[in-house]
């Protein structure tokens, strides 16, 4: 466990945070991913704080048509008129419109005086807001815990933590395309743009989070596309542009005083994963935990670091239908085991985990997501109850 004493300083001799405070945690804390496949906000408050009462998410409904990633986090891009929809093609940036140039420098404006300190920094900052149209479950979310008679109801408890999510640069940047056609991630301008927009979107969700629900929010950077590093069809893909642009949207959320995480639910070079100065990463280790074998050091600097691993071991998949309580359980016990006969430090292993579901639940039928957060709350529980180290008066606090 790591001391509260302690100064965490990562593999590659960066600070885990410049505004470190404790993160409370304990061993085996489950929480979610991010989506629901529901409608009804009210009812996915009600499913989240039931299940993750010590560590809930705010919901994203991606089958409200209006919440997908473009609306929800890049406002700004849309707002200064960099991006478009098109038929065929999908969203991408207007690199070729007569206007781009100048509405990047307008967008670098806005981005730089959200940089400065003083009183002008909150009103530049809010530029990068989620709006309530795109981001409902978010809002409703703060209305929960801000003094709303009827969603306040749904808190079952006083969270240790709050979570929240947005979309990588790599996915983000693999989802637009520009003018040609090409994914933006490879070109160095627009990559830039947008790992700038989301930095300060992700930065806007901490400092709301915080003031809201005087919780320290978490927040996870979801990449699906992480996968695509290594693969023949992305053999320019550079693993240090990926890492660079992690690290920036990573070192924002920290700057802003949250907890930053990384979500990936594909396999891959995990590596990169615990390269970044990330303070939790999150895998989907029920499908792809052999990736975690393939890079046993990343692994190993990532937890004496005083990272914490969240495990996505419970299936997003029909798979959580033949799945019990049992069968994940023995199967996680199964995987620290492994990692145990390869060097990893079963103390630190334990003490410093999360549990989740493998990846969100936006795509599935509502049955099938409601069992996959009931098992994931039922797995923790199991866990904690049968570790040996647990000392029930120890709340796990760690320096982050």
């Amino acid at each position: 466990m790591v001391s509260p004493n302690t100064k965490v300083v990562s593999s590659n001799a960066k600070m885990v945070s410049p505004h470190a405070t404790e993160f409370p945690f304990f061993p085996f804390m489950p929480s979610g991913v991010g989506s629901l496949p529901l409608t009804d906000v009210k009812t996915a408050l009600k499913v989240v704080f039931e299940t993750f009462p010590e560590c809930p998410h705010w919901p994203q409904l991606p089958k409200l048509k209006e919440e997908y990633f473009v609306t929800q986090f890049l406002g700004p891009l849309l707002d200064l008129d960099l991006l478009e929809f098109s038929e065929g093609k999908g969203w991408g940036f207007k690199d070729k419109n007569p206007d781009f140039v100048d509405n990047m420098t307008r967008f670098y404006e806005w981005y730089l005086e959200s940089e400065e300190p003083g009183g002008n920094r909150d009103a530049a900052l809010d530029r990068f807001a989620m709006t309530k149209k795109g981001a409902r479950g978010f809002y409703a979310f703060l209305e929960a815990f801000g003094g709303d008679e009827c969603l306040s109801r749904l808190l079952q408890a006083d969270p240790l933590v709050v979570k929240g999510q947005i979309i990588g640069p790599v996915s983000a940047g693999f989802l637009l395309h520009d003018a040609e056609g090409k994914a933006s991630f490879y070109r160095p301008d627009l990559r830039d743009i947008l790992v700038k927009c989301l930095k300060k979107t992700a930065q806007w969700q901490v400092r709301r989070l915080g003031a809201v629900t005087g919780k320290r929010p978490m927040v996870f950077v979801d990449e699906a596309f992480l996968s695509a590093y290594g693969s023949q069809m992305f053999v320019s893909l550079d693993r240090r542009d990926i890492v660079e642009a992690l690290d920036e949207m990573l070192e924002g959320i920290e700057a802003e005083g949250g907890i930053s995480g990384v979500h990936a639910c594909t396999g891959g070079e995990w590596s990169i994963l615990f390269e970044t100065r990330a303070n939790v990463v999150n895998t989907d280790v029920y499908g792809y935990f052999t990736s975690i074998l393939g890079c046993l050091d990343a692994f190993n600097g990532f937890l004496e670091r005083g990272g914490i691993f969240a495990w996505g071991v419970v299936p997003t998949s029909e798979a959580a239908t033949r799945e019990t309580v049992e069968t994940i359980v023995h199967r996680l016990v199964d995987y620290m085991v492994a990692l145990k006969g390869k060097g990893v430090n079963e103390k630190r292993l334990s003490k410093q985990s999360i549990v989740t579901p493998s990846c969100g639940t936006g795509t599935l039928s509502e049955e099938l997501a409601l069992r996959i957060y009931e098992l994931t709350k039922e797995v923790a529980a199991r866990l904690r109850d049968d570790m040996p180290l647990r000392n029930p008066n120890d709340k796990g606090r760690y320096q982050m």
